[in-house]
């Protein structure tokens, strides 16, 4: 191989490193809930259940597992640092949840430009009639706020109908939640949509929806960020 073909490789791999360099971020995942023990098949979490009609039993905490487990592929398929707080079947408490977060946090020498928390659930209502995804935030205009509003755009582009609230002025909901107001760093929920109503299944369990709606919301991570999107393996 000549010297000029030789250099042009080296070049090459170069470049494919510094593309490939991990960035100072870290994306903390957490999967709300908890899931089925493996061992005994008990929901850890049986508030969080719903039977259908047809004997279908859907348990959110292995649904927000699902959503965990393709927001890791898409972090990894970025180059994205991530973190996973939630238990892998185990519904370990709120203060455990943010407890490993803050301490990745301070110990990262983070700030709350390079580190977020995206906690993903799916929703229910009484009636069963809930539709749509929600983006959910603390009280006050933080950079939580900025997260939700970036990352919003993602989920409308992969067509899902995204639930809004002005009455502070954005487009998120608020509310009074562990993982939201306790986490040092900015912090939002995803309610991707409800497992309780049989017209949302279509959607809750479609694989390339899932998909879709993972990669939204590490785009949004990205976008928050200031990175560039490299790639879905999804």
């Amino acid at each position: 191989m000549s010297p000029i073909r030789v250099l042009s490789k080296k070049i090459d791999r170069l470049t494919k490193l510094v593309e490939n360099e991990v960035p100072n971020v870290l994306v903390i995942l957490d999967a709300g809930h908890g899931g089925v023990d493996p061992n005994t098949g008990i929901n850890q979490t049986p508030s969080r259940e719903f039977e259908h009609a047809d004997g279908k039993v859907l348990y959110e905490g292995m649904l927000n597992r699902n959503l965990l487990r393709l927001a890791i592929i898409e972090c990894v398929a970025n180059n994205l640092p991530y973190l996973v707080v939630s238990d892998i079947y185990q519904d370990n408490s709120i203060s455990d949840r943010v407890r490993k977060a803050n301490a990745a946090y301070k110990m990262g020498g983070y700030d709350e430009c390079n580190c977020i928390y995206l906690s993903i659930h799916h929703d229910a209502t009484t009636t069963h009639t809930g539709t749509g995804i929600k983006l959910i935030t603390y009280f006050g205009q933080t950079k939580s706020d900025e997260l939700a509003t970036i990352t919003e755009p993602f989920f409308i582009k992969n067509g899902f109908k995204v639930n809004r609230d002005f009455g502070d002025g954005d487009m998120d909901f608020e509310y009074n939640l562990g993982v939201l107001r306790e986490t040092k760093m900015p912090a939002k929920m995803l309610e991707f949509h409800h497992y309780d109503n049989p017209s949302e299944l279509e959607i809750i369990l479609n694989q390339e929806r899932q998909k879709s709606a993972m990669k939204a919301l590490i785009q949004g991570a990205v976008s928050y960020f200031g990175l560039q999107y490299l790639n879905s393996t999804l």
